[in-house]
């Protein structure tokens, strides 16, 4: 039984009262027709055809519109009882207004993921807000990650609703999302945006086994008017004019711009090299040249993205972040990430594909945020290949099986011992702890301290 709103070929907003049963083959549909609990054959062919479109969405875990964002004025609907958008219009028969108004710079056949705010100056005020999207296309799924920026750069006086950019788009991927982002500040006040790639919403999702893939992407930004010792401004007025400042360009990342670390290995040497499962290899930067150590990665990965306006014009190219593709057969992310310390942690899931098995495989991953690579040392533990340059050295691990079963979301705990730990459930119902050496502050505590 489901009470079902949706739209017909004609975009009018039909609903389906109490369906109560559909046979695909046989285009049956029974409905009460008179809200009396009297169900009938439905005999209207549009009617049966737009139902068991609908239905078969729901199924299949599709959508056949472009994607809308609502925003409702909380203020007005308790005060007013009204739903309004932060224009003041109100949203009346299922038609979003303002800036919001159709979603026609959306992907066609578009589903939302979960959103994200962002304080970026610490003011008590939204910056931005991010989402990723999962849309059905002739070749499978895509998707890209995206933003709704309610600042006005250069001068970033805070705006109103209808000056926001809500066609933001931070990477173009074409894989799916549909889990939150995660978002974090590194010392130079430079964003960072991750999220993985992946959805398991139907049945027919278990066999889907195109590329999914997890990002680390610095937010592009350029040096307008001169740095505060060599940070990103936001909402400073650091020449003196009253204005203030903003260096975020929220400009569109590119994915040749991002370092590959799928198959980086890093050794407690501190050599890295990149292995294919056969053979090591060199890892090179973005303009070709050789990376031997951690160290070198590390510095390579935070300097400032250039050419700052994403746009390669034979300049020295320095990376805006890190992709790292993932190994397993049917392997995608399904759960937000945790980031505390220095160390990214998020899981992954394989499903089965074999009728006769309930459950697939869930892996962890624990990675160092800057590179997308294991730390130099070791977190979750160490693997079994050699360093070839000292010939002693081991693996340090960035990925761990959790075995059979569903994990989505880890929950990070820190007490009084040192490092960290990992609590994941699984649909066994398991709950996994991973103790974690991380690296970084993972609680507070003196920074410093003057004597007088």
């Amino acid at each position: 039984m489901a009470d079902l709103v949706s739209k017909d070929t004609g975009n009018k907003v039909i609903t389906f009262k109490k369906v109560v049963w559909w046979f695909e083959n046989g285009e049956l549909v029974y409905h009460d027709a008179n809200n009396d609990g009297s169900y009938t054959l439905a005999t209207d062919p549009k009617f049966v055809v737009d139902t068991l479109n609908s239905f078969s969405d729901l199924k299949h875990g599709v959508s056949s519109q472009q994607a809308k964002i609502y925003m409702i004025d909380l203020k007005e609907l308790v005060s007013n009882s009204v739903l309004r958008d932060p224009n003041g219009s109100d949203l009346t028969g299922g038609t979003p207004a303002g800036p919001f108004e159709d979603g026609t710079t959306f992907d066609d056949n578009t589903q939302i993921a979960d959103f994200i705010t962002v304080d970026l100056d610490l003011d008590y005020a939204t910056d931005a807000m991010y989402f990723g999207t999962n849309s059905d296309t002739s070749t499978g799924f895509g998707g890209k990650m995206r933003r709704i920026v309610l600042t006005d750069p250069p001068t970033i006086v805070a705006t109103s609703p209808g000056t926001w950019e809500t066609d933001s788009v931070l990477i173009d991927m074409g894989q799916p999302v549909t889990t939150a982002p995660t978002v974090a500040m590194d010392w130079k006040k430079r964003t960072w945006v991750f999220f993985g790639t992946g959805r398991f919403v139907s049945n027919d999702d278990v066999a889907y086994n195109n590329q999914q893939s997890y990002y680390g992407i610095k937010e592009p930004w350029q040096d307008t008017s001169g740095h505060e010792n060599n940070l990103v401004d936001i909402n400073k007025d650091t020449d003196g004019d009253t204005v203030l400042d903003n260096e975020m360009t929220w400009e569109e990342v590119s994915s040749a711009y991002l370092m590959d670390v799928s198959n980086t290995m890093v050794f407690e040497s501190g050599n890295i090299k990149n292995y294919d499962g056969a053979t090591f290899t060199t890892v090179k930067d973005l303009n070709n040249n050789n990376l031997d150590t951690f160290s070198a990665l590390e510095q390579e990965m935070d300097k400032d993205p250039s050419p700052p306006d994403n746009d390669p014009a034979g300049a020295t190219i320095y990376p805006n972040g890190w992709k790292l593709h993932f190994s397993a057969a049917r392997e995608r992310n399904l759960g937000q990430a945790a980031l505390l310390g220095d160390i990214l942690t998020f899981t992954t899931y394989a499903p089965d594909p074999n009728a006769c098995q309930n459950e697939g495989d869930s892996y962890l991953y624990a990675t160092y945020y800057k590179t997308g690579t294991a730390f130099s040392a070791s977190v979750i533990g160490l693997g079994t290949e050699t360093d070839p340059g000292d010939g002693t050295s081991k693996d340090v691990l960035r990925k761990k099986s959790l075995g059979k079963g569903l994990a989505v979301s880890p929950a990070m705990h820190t007490g009084r011992e040192r490092g960290s730990k990992a609590f994941i459930q699984t649909s066994t119902g398991a709950i996994l702890v991973i103790e974690q050496a991380n690296p970084g502050a993972v609680k507070s505590g003196r920074t410093y301290w003057i004597e007088e």
